[in-house]
C-alpha cells in the first residue's frame, strides 16, 4: 500500500513498474509483488487491472517455461479484455498465446495468432506493437528452419522498431537476424551483431532475459570456427545466465550448446551428459525441440557418438531412435545420458567449468 493508503493505485504502480522493466528485472524475486498487485485488482473489483496483471504473469510463465500457467492466465486476461471490448488488452493477451503456442512447438498456429496480432496493432497504428509481431514471427519462421522468412521478418520488425525506437524490439529483432545468420554460416555477421549485444551488457547487473540465447549464438559461431575454448567459454556463460534466469528453455539452450562445444573439445562423456540434462529439462518442461534446434542437438550427438561409441560404450539395444525430440538417445551411451538428466544443472556448470581452458563464469549467482 502507498503512503496515501490506497491498495488499487499501489497495486497500479507495482505493475506499471514490472511492465516497463519485464525484459530487464529478475523475473522470480518480482513474482511476489506482481501476486500483490492481483490480489488488490481483484479485491477492488477491478478486472481490467486483474486482466493487465494477468498479461504480466503470462509473460512471466513463459520465462518460466510454464505452458500450462501461460495459457491459463492469456485466455483470463483475453476473455476480461473482451468483456471490456479493450482492443490493447486482447492484443497483448493474443501475443502471450502465440507465445504459448511456439512455446509447445505448434508453429501453425503461432504464425497465425502473431499474424492476426500484427493486423491488429496496424489496425491501431501501434506501430512498436507491429515490430514486436514482427520479430515474434521471425522467431517462428527462424524455429522452422525457414531462413529466408525469417530474414524478412526480422529484418522489417528492425527497421519499424528503429524508427519507433523501440529498444526492445530492436533488441529482439538483432538477436533473430544474428541467430539467423550463425545457423546459415554467416559467421561474421553473426558474431557482429551478437557480439554488440553482449557488449552492451555488464556481469554486474542482472541478466536480461535475452542473453542465453546471445551467448550460445556467439557459442555456436566460435564451434563453427573450430574454436573450442572460445565456443565453451560462451557455453558456460549461458548455463549460468540460464541458472539465474531459473528459465527451463534457456537451460535447455546452454545445455545443449555446451554439449556441442565439449564434443569440439574432446569432452564426449561431458557432452553425453549435459544433452540428457537438457532432453530431462525439455520433456519435464513439455517444450520440444523445434527442426533449427534438433539441428544443434543432432551435431553434438553425432559428435558424441562417433567418439563414445568408437570406445564401446553406446549399446545399440538402448537405442531410442534418431530424431527423438528430447535429444539423439541413440547417439550416446544409455547409461550417460540418464546419468545426465538426474545431475543439477549447477553441477553440470561446475564439470564444464574445470574442462581446460579453466574458467568460472562471471555470470554465476553470488548466492
Amino acid at each position: 500500500m502507498d503512503e496515501a493508503g490506497d491498495a488499487r493505485l499501489a497495486a497500479w504502480a507495482r505493475w506499471f513498474l514490472m511492465f516497463a522493466q519485464f525484459e530487464v528485472d529478475d523475473v522470480g524475486a518480482g513474482a511476489a509483488t506482481l501476486e500483490e498487485a492481483l490480489g488488490a485488482f481483484r479485491a477492488a473489483g477491478d478486472r481490467w487491472g486483474e486482466a493487465a496483471a494477468l498479461i504480466l504473469r503470462a509473460k512471466h510463465a513463459h520465462a518460466h517455461g510454464d505452458p500450462a500457467a501461460l495459457e491459463r492466465d492469456a485466455e483470463r486476461a483475453a476473455a476480461l479484455f473482451g468483456e471490456a471490448g479493450d482492443r490493447w488488452g486482447r492484443l497483448q493477451a493474443l501475443e502471450w498465446l502465440g507465445g504459448m503456442a511456439e512455446l509447445t512447438g505448434d508453429y501453425d498456429r503461432a504464425e497465425r495468432l502473431h499474424r492476426d496480432g500484427q493486423r491488429m496493432a496496424e489496425e491501431l497504428r501501434m506501430w512498436p506493437d507491429v515490430a514486436v509481431r514482427m520479430a515474434w514471427r521471425g522467431w517462428v519462421a527462424y524455429l522452422r528452419r525457414d531462413g529466408a522468412s525469417a530474414r524478412r521478418l526480422f529484418g522489417r520488425a528492425l527497421r519499424v522498431a528503429t524508427e519507433q525506437g523501440f529498444a526492445q524490439a530492436v533488441a529482439f529483432a538483432d538477436l533473430g537476424l544474428g541467430l539467423v545468420a550463425r545457423a546459415e554460416g554467416r559467421l561474421e555477421d553473426a558474431e557482429e551483431r551478437l557480439g554488440r549485444m553482449l557488449a552492451a551488457v555488464s556481469p554486474e547487473e542482472f541478466p536480461p532475459l535475452y542473453l542465453p540465447l546471445v551467448q550460445t549464438g556467439l557459442g555456436f559461431a566460435a564451434e563453427a570456427r573450430g574454436d573450442a575454448a572460445a565456443a565453451l567459454g560462451y557455453q558456460r556463460d549461458a548455463l549460468a545466465v540460464a541458472i539465474r534466469l531459473e528459465s527451463p528453455r534457456d537451460l535447455a539452450f546452454a545445455l545443449e550448446g555446451l554439449a556441442a562445444a565439449l564434443g569440439l573439445a574432446a569432452r564426449p562423456e561431458d557432452a553425453a551428459l549435459a544433452l540428457g540434462k537438457a532432453a530431462a529439462v525439455r520433456d519435464a518442461a513439455g517444450i520440444p525441440a523445434g527442426p533449427a534446434e534438433r539441428d544443434d542437438i543432432d551435431r553434438a550427438a553425432a559428435r558424441v557418438r562417433d567418439a563414445v561409441g568408437a570406445r564401446g560404450a553406446v549399446g545399440a539395444g538402448d537405442a531410442v531412435g534418431a530424431g527423438d525430440a528430447f535429444g539423439a538417445r541413440d547417439a550416446v551411451g544409455a547409461e550417460l545420458f540418464e546419468a545426465g538428466a538426474a545431475l543439477d544443472p549447477a553441477e553440470i556448470l561446475r564439470r564444464a567449468e574445470r574442462v581446460p581452458p579453466e574458467s568460472v563464469s562471471v555470470w554465476r549467482s553470488s548466492e
